[in-house]
């Protein structure tokens, strides 16, 4: 996803604040945005996406009644890429149905991160979105 997992963080980073990380795919989060737009008429970006991706993995795994989720862009940006057919195609992105990104947020990967430092949650956080093709 562009932008997502650059080898840099802002200095206003604080991972320490972090307890959970959902680690998703380019298909899940641009499948979570199209249906966000075509459902909802929220047209959102990609982070957006991997945000809904992780919000209801949450939800659904923890038997949450509700959950706060900040849409970190506009996908005004990405109309020429994850909201065009012809883009997604050429990367060979398919979407998903609403059910089968049901399915794959019933079992999406979430990591405790209590205990770990910032630096073993950033390595880890790479390591693991490297191993499932994020």
């Amino acid at each position: 996803m562009n932008g997502v997992g650059l080898s840099w963080r802002s200095r206003n980073t604080d991972l320490e604040v972090l307890d959970k990380v959902c680690i998703s795919s380019d298909q899940e989060a641009i499948s979570a945005c199209r249906l966000l737009a075509r459902e909802s008429g929220l047209l959102v970006g990609g982070s957006g996406g991997l945000v809904i991706c992780g919000s209801l993995a949450w939800l659904k795994q923890y038997s949450a009644r509700s959950v706060v989720a900040i849409m970190p862009d506009t996908g005004a940006n990405y109309l020429e890429h994850i909201y065009n057919d012809a883009w997604l195609e050429e990367k060979g992105i398919s979407l998903l149905s609403r059910d089968e990104l049901d399915k794959r947020l019933k079992v999406k990967r979430i990591l405790d991160t209590a205990n770990l430092s910032d630096e073993e949650i950033a390595d880890t956080c790479l390591a693991l979105a490297a191993a499932f093709g994020s």
